[in-house]
């Protein structure tokens, strides 16, 4: 099998999976049977379960999935360490890449939500194997954000 962060390199779809929208078990079959419909990568999102819950969910994705695709939680590298997934997603409040990166090891995928140029290229410089960039548009899930433009984020990927 190749290594994740080749998978993440050739990576064309990456499912986020949201603890709040469903269920633990409906996320177990979602898991599964998106592999199946061709899902690369898998990002298990919990902005508002407790630690035990969260850890719970991660471990069933985990069985689930069985290796077959790389499985990333968001903010939580701690929990990531603990169950051996494949990475963790950071926001700009967790902690830094290079501490998650001392904790998860150097073949872990580490990828940075980022809303600005600047974020993006400090999440560069500090070794992120991605960037996730946004929101661009208006969104119901971060109201209170203002959208990026296209003209931005043609920016990042270009210099980025």
């Amino acid at each position: 099998m190749p290594s994740k962060k080749k998978l993440l390199h050739q990576a064309e779809l990456y499912l986020i999976l949201d603890r709040q929208v469903n269920d633990d078990g409906r996320l177990f079959e979602i898991a599964w049977e998106s592999i199946r419909h061709g899902v690369d990568i898998i990002q298990l999102r919990d902005k508002l379960g407790a630690a035990r819950d969260t850890l719970r969910c991660l471990k069933g994705i985990l069985r689930a999935v069985n290796g077959r695709v790389p499985v990333i939680i968001n903010d939580r590298a701690d929990l990531a360490s603990l169950t051996g997934a494949d990475g963790v997603h950071l926001g700009q409040d967790d902690v830094p890449v290079k501490d998650a990166r001392r904790m998860l090891g150097t073949k872990a995928i580490i990828g940075v939500s980022c809303q600005s140029y600047e974020h993006a290229r400090q999440a560069q410089l500090a070794g992120a194997d991605y960037i996730g960039f946004g929101s661009v548009f208006k969104t119901l899930t971060k109201p209170e954000r203002n959208p990026m433009n296209l003209d931005l984020l043609k920016k990042v990927i270009q210099e980025v």
